[in-house]
């Protein structure tokens, strides 16, 4: 999941995209998944809208196992080898 739709979750200032977030959050199941660029981009910008308690909302969603946050594996970066032969 991207920041502005965990920023959404949390933030009623967001209106409509907060009913639509918090509404698809009720009719998904399963935990949801982000990563840490995008957590700490939401925590920026709950810290921003928000203060500490909003950061803790969004905290709260790794701790109850509702958001997971999933860290990259070398074997999912494709590697590109240019015309030399030289992997970049």
């Amino acid at each position: 999941m991207d920041a502005g739709p965990l920023v959404a979750l949390i933030d009623r200032g967001q209106g409509e995209v907060h009913r639509t977030c918090v509404a698809a959050l009720k009719a998904l199941t399963g935990p949801f998944v982000t990563t840490w660029p995008c957590f700490t981009e939401a925590m920026y910008f709950l810290g921003d809208l928000k203060g500490w308690n909003g950061q803790k909302t969004l905290w709260q969603f790794i701790e109850r196992g509702a958001l997971r946050v999933h860290i990259s594996t070398d074997s999912e970066t494709p590697t590109h080898e240019s015309p030399d032969g030289e992997v970049q």
